[in-house]
């Protein structure tokens, strides 16, 4: 598109509606570009995504989840389509790269694959991409502004693994702590075992959502129990009915050794 022409595969939309009626509308484009290229593999940007957001009510997180989650089902429903979904950082500094993005961490939870692109303080003509995903090691993508080509160009110097923010690291420890006595801490333990032994000046709200990221995070080793709302290292055992004899009875002895810590942690 450097020379003024649109290329031939490329559409361009300037409105779209918000919400359901929006994905919609996608749904029948991409059915229309199937038709015609049957194997056609579809990259859609939308740019910023707040212009194609429905305002549901709810809390910040509620809204964020909602508004985000029928893009999101979009995407998982289609073969060959990568949807790209546009907002912005804000001003402020942050201990973790994520926590610049704008709005709430309900939409993060949402996505497969969180981007961050930002330039280099103090290096003047440089950035780099940082990335986490579902499926993804966080990972920093190193990029330089080439004049000449008047686009950024990415370097050839291997991509860096990410290393968790010290927010992130606190988290990790508290919930290992109580590992080592068989225990699964609640948030709320985990927010004063941080307080108490890492100096953590936040609120449990955010820990509850700096937690969210730590169990999204596929290399952070922490999983979450749902129903019960405990945090353990490791990965959550499978329900009793879901294994056989024998390794039920293994559960049941491991069952009652965990209790009995905790009674005497108690005592």
């Amino acid at each position: 598109m450097l020379d003024g022409r649109r290329p031939a595969n490329f559409d361009i939309a300037f409105e779209w509606p918000r919400g359901d009626e929006g994905v919609s509308r996608l749904e029948g484009w991409i059915a229309q570009k199937r038709a015609s290229h049957k194997n056609a593999r579809l990259v859609i940007v939308i740019d910023t995504v707040e212009h194609v957001l429905e305002k549901p009510k709810g809390n910040a997180y509620e809204q964020a989840v909602a508004a985000y989650s029928p893009w999101a089902r979009l995407a998982h429903g289609q073969v060959g389509v990568s949807l790209v979904l546009v907002t912005h950082t804000t001003k402020a500094s942050w201990d973790d790269v994520f926590d610049s993005i704008q709005g709430s961490t309900g939409a993060q939870g949402v996505v497969d694959t969180i981007a961050v692109f930002q330039r280099q303080a103090g290096k003047d003509g440089l950035a780099e991409l940082c990335l986490r995903g579902r499926e993804l090691a966080e990972t920093r993508v190193n990029f330089r502004f080439g004049s000449e080509e008047g686009r950024w160009l990415k370097e050839d110097m291997g991509d860096t693994p990410m290393q968790p923010s010290v927010q992130r690291q606190m988290a990790v420890d508290a919930i290992r702590h109580f590992g080592q006595f068989a225990r699964r801490p609640s948030a709320q333990e985990i927010h004063a075992r941080m307080q108490e032994h890492a100096g953590y000046k936040g609120t449990a709200s955010t820990v509850r959502t700096l937690l969210r990221r730590v169990v999204d995070d596929p290399n952070s080793g922490v999983c979450w129990e749902r129903g019960s709302g405990y945090y353990m290292a490791g990965s959550p055992t499978p329900p009793i009915d879901n294994v056989d004899s024998e390794d039920r009875e293994i559960r049941s002895a491991s069952t009652l050794s965990t209790l009995s810590a905790e009674q005497q942690l108690e005592t």
